[in-house]
């Protein structure tokens, strides 16, 4: 096994965690080191957005002098969002509990994709008015 990456200066502890037990578990190709390292970079930002709202008002005033909600709440919804994209582009299997790769559970439902639900759907079209 290859000698595990450092993980890059500045990121937040959760971040840490999170890279050094991807790395603990699978051994990422250098595109797939790169989206990782988007993530724990937009984990930082948003453990560095959470911690500013804790002292920071839900409603601050407008230009136009009313009131409307802290830009930071918007700001976080989109950096969650953006964390969340990087880390299904990865595409990294399940680990269970016991640190076990890519096992199925047989109890796991898996929703059907659009095309299988309309194939189904059409298949079952066709049994009954053919």
């Amino acid at each position: 096994m290859a000698r595990k990456p450092a993980a890059p200066s500045g990121l937040s502890n959760r971040a840490k965690r999170v890279w050094s037990k991807t790395l603990d578990h699978y051994e990422l190709r250098e595109d797939e080191l790169s989206l990782l390292t988007d993530f724990c970079m937009e984990i930082t930002i948003v453990d560095h957005l959470q911690a500013s709202l804790t002292d920071a008002p839900l409603m601050i005033r407008a230009s136009h002098g009313g009131e409307q909600i802290n830009p930071i709440f918007s700001e976080l919804r989109m950096h969650r969002q953006a964390a969340m994209s990087l880390w299904k582009a990865l595409k990294l299997p399940e680990i269970d509990s016991e640190g076990d790769e890519g096992q199925e559970d047989p109890k796991k439902v898996v929703p059907m994709s659009r095309e299988e639900s309309a194939r189904k759907a059409a298949n079952a079209r066709w049994k009954r008015n053919g």
